[in-house]
């Protein structure tokens, strides 16, 4: 992540805002999640305005702040005031409003101040003095450290300058790859046309020469308010362009071996189309979850398992299926994984039903399995929320939800006793390891366990196997006496295996 310096205390501000426009819809949960996500990439900017969901955006981070004071000093907070709406929508930039209106920031945020505050658009009717007064009683009060506007040209930025003794160190501008009306002048001096028009007075330029940070909003939005030019066919050639920087800067390549965050597009009959932000991703039918359904704008994770190159651009292929996914949540969900004290050595899965998990822990104080399950399994839940399996039921004649069952074992350095733990919850008499295939064993159970070491359709040795990297043949007690008899058991490579 890159920083430049800003503001009067020259504070290190990531160069990404994250802008909380959208949340209002969002738990508490959620919301903090959001912020934990962003600071651990870097982003330590976030953006608000006081009519972003009626002031509901606000209050829930508020409340994520009052939970999580520890959080504060890390962030760097901004909103927005002066549009005002009631029976109709208009502009109020009085002195009265602005502060009324920073008093309701700071209550609903439960902060005491707030890094920065802009004027929301341009009030054509402004009062410099008014404004000057505020901004005069904000900083004196400490409520505010830093100040700007948004959306406002030269002209209006040296009126409000005229009275205004804080610099005005930010203009929040609307700007995108497909949103450019700010430039096109810039493109177009000496020339006829429309995009000659001079319409915003050269605001890029003049917020250059008096060293005000443009934030641009909407980045990835075309027209005002139109929609999202990733992955739309109306900006083929813009999109083409994007690929071949993505693959430049191996902007995907590093995600390979990664949980990312995407949407649901559209659909074929090979493919779920995934877009990841600036680029379309591959969700092939044998990556999908067995009964799980999506609809288009459903927000989705997925895990990133190949990013190739290709004449057109650059694939890259995502997976819900693929075993890693599960490794890959719990180093998200589970601190203790994270960090290495419990490290997940191998999964087996046959997604949408069951997996197994091989786990061993670096500390001799810390249980590997009962860290991964969590109390009353509160940890598993996590996992297994990620995905919505279904299973068609014929009695009822329709499609059921079901859960996928994650079972945790303790991978052990000797094979004999792996294989014993991968088998579970079968008991095991004997492994017996071919001394003609290094990656064979035969497995003795007691009659009674035979149907349970198999599993359903053959799947609880099949997860064994794959689990320990073994191809296990799995033999009952009495079908192993007959093997004996019949001299076909070499016991040099038996391990017995007795329960203490």
């Amino acid at each position: 992540m890159k920083y430049i310096p800003f503001g009067q205390e020259k504070r290190e501000l990531s160069e990404i805002i994250l802008g909380m426009m959208r949340i209002s819809d969002k738990s508490v949960k959620e919301v903090e999640e959001l912020v934990e996500t962003a600071l651990s990439v870097g982003i330590n900017a976030f953006d608000l305005a006081d009519i972003y969901g009626g002031g509901r955006c606000e209050e829930l981070l508020g409340q994520v702040l009052n939970n999580r004071p520890d959080l504060r000093e890390k962030m760097w907070i901004q909103s927005k005031c002066g549009i005002r709406i009631e029976e109709f929508t208009y502009f109020d930039f009085s002195k009265d409003y602005i502060l009324e209106s920073v008093d309701g920031i700071l209550k609903r945020l439960q902060v005491d101040y707030i890094d920065s505050l802009l004027l929301h658009r341009p009030d054509a009717l402004m009062e410099a003095d008014q404004v000057a007064q505020a901004f005069e009683i904000l900083h004196k009060s400490g409520k505010v450290r830093d100040f700007g506007v948004s959306n406002q040209n030269p002209m209006m930025m040296e009126l409000l300058k005229k009275e205004v003794k804080q610099p005005l160190s930010i203009n929040q501008l609307q700007l995108s790859a497909a949103f450019t009306p700010g430039f096109e002048s810039g493109f177009h001096v000496n020339m006829e046309g429309d995009k000659a028009a001079l319409r915003d007075g050269s605001v890029f330029e003049y917020c250059k020469l008096n060293d005000m940070v443009i934030q641009a909003w909407s980045v990835l939005q075309f027209g005002y308010f139109k929609g999202n030019f990733v992955g739309n066919e109306k900006f083929r050639q813009l999109n083409q362009v994007l690929n071949r920087l993505a693959l430049k800067y191996n902007t995907y390549k590093e995600h390979e071996q990664e949980i990312m965050s995407g949407t649901v597009e559209r659909f074929d009959n090979r493919f779920i189309y995934v877009n990841l932000g600036s680029i379309e991703a591959q969700l092939s039918k044998q990556d999908q979850i067995p009964g799980e359904v999506f609809a288009s704008h459903d927000r989705i994770e997925v895990y990133v398992y190949k990013v190739e190159d290709n004449p057109r651009g650059v694939n890259v292929f995502v997976s819900r299926s693929h075993p890693e996914m599960i490794k890959r949540l719990m180093e998200q969900e589970i601190p203790e994984v994270y960090d290495g004290t419990v490290e997940i050595m191998s999964v087996a899965r046959e997604a949408g039903d069951r997996t197994k998990v091989a786990v061993r822990s670096h500390n001799p104080n810390v249980d590997a399995i009962g860290t991964i399950v969590g109390r009353g399994g509160a940890n598993i839940k996590k996992i297994t929320s990620k995905f919505h399996p279904a299973r068609y039921d014929a009695k009822s004649d329709r499609m059921v939800p079901v859960e996928e069952n994650i079972d945790v074992i303790e991978w052990v350095a000797d094979p004999a006793e792996f294989i014993y733990n991968a088998i579970a919850p079968a008991e095991v008499d004997q492994v017996i390891f071919d001394e003609n295939d290094s990656k064979r064993a035969l497995v003795v159970v007691p009659d009674n366990k035979l149907s349970l070491a198999i599993g359903r359709r053959g799947q609880n040795v099949r997860l064994a196997a794959h689990l320990t990297g073994y191809r296990i043949d799995i033999k009952s007690a009495s079908e192993f006496e007959a093997m004996e008899e019949a001299g076909q058991v070499d016991y040099a490579a038996a391990d017995e295996l007795t329960e203490e």
